[in-house]
């Protein structure tokens, strides 16, 4: 049960990091500290998820656990809905105004990240809307289909990666994640 949830943690590591690494070797500094700068802007559309599923996670449990399907169904169709609903204004903030949420977040030097923030954000979005998917496999009892979508992901990100970048570091970047979540 819990190796493939060891390397999970791993996965998401290469999945995080990977387009840090490859926009250093293939561009500057400076467009990495652009990256640095809008990546933990779009990370902030995840906190509803964490929050949500910290709560939901136990229900969904004990729902499975008495073999509930439909209970199952409605909770996580109810808390999906309430993660869409909490992180919609953020969401619709970064892509309408991505120059001024960088800006006043980071200053004006970091604005040449808006198109990717605005890429970043989608993906993001999808993360925070259908990440209960994973806590509740793992719920169930099902973290060898954690492991392998989350090692599908990270290899992706990362093949994207390598592809993108080269040619268009920040939006190459932004791209490759947001296809891979």
């Amino acid at each position: 049960f819990s190796l493939p949830l060891m390397l999970v943690s791993v996965m998401e590591l290469v999945f995080e990091q990977s387009d840090t690494y490859i926009i250093w070797y293939y561009a500057d500094v400076r467009t990495v500290g652009v990256y640095q700068a809008i990546y933990p802007l779009t990370t902030l559309l995840t906190v509803a998820l964490l929050s949500f599923r910290f709560i939901a996670m136990p229900v969904i449990s004990e729902l499975h656990d008495a073999e509930d399907g439909t209970g199952m169904r409605e909770v996580y169709q109810t808390v999906s809905k309430w993660i869409l609903v909490a992180t919609a204004p953020l969401f619709l903030t970064a892509v309408a105004f991505p120059e001024a949420s960088i800006a006043l977040t980071f200053g004006a030097r970091y604005v040449a990240g808006a198109r990717a923030l605005q890429i970043l954000a989608v993906g993001f979005l999808a993360h925070a809307v259908l990440g209960l998917n994973g806590a509740t496999l793992t719920a169930m009892g099902r973290t060898r289909a954690v492991f392998v979508a989350n090692a599908a992901a990270a290899a992706g990100n990362l093949g994207l990666n390598l592809l993108l970048i080269p040619r268009y570091p920040l939006v190459g970047a932004a791209t490759a994640t947001t296809v891979a979540y």
